[in-house]
């Protein structure tokens, strides 16, 4: 996803600011690791059907996640500088079956 016109390499990469850039990866995440689990899910559910569209979420947050890291780096004081410029985690294949629980709001009448 490198862009041809600009050699590969930290000085091309275009400057954000420190908490934009981690706002962006801080969101990407659970994306990624949540359609994963998604997809654990209807695989034991025998909900095949629902796979394709889980994968295809998981693929958009996985190249948009790679998008970030080749295209961008932080500008400025973040937290912790050390975690500025650093890639997104991979995605667990960790189970939470509980997030996935439908969830029941009450509504005050």
């Amino acid at each position: 996803m490198t862009n041809p016109q600009h050699p590969a390499g930290e000085d091309a990469r275009h400057a954000l600011p420190a908490t934009l850039l981690h706002d962006l990866r801080t969101e990407l995440d659970p994306i990624i690791g949540y359609s994963v689990m998604l997809i654990e899910q209807a695989h034991e559910q025998g909900q095949d059907g629902f796979v394709p569209d889980l994968q295809n979420i998981h693929a958009a947050g996985k190249r948009l996640a790679a998008f970030i890291n080749e295209n961008f780096r932080a500008i400025g004081s973040p937290a912790t500088p050390a975690e500025s410029d650093k890639p997104l985690a991979a995605a667990s294949n960790t189970s939470v079956p509980s997030l996935a629980a439908p969830r029941l709001i009450p509504v005050q009448a």
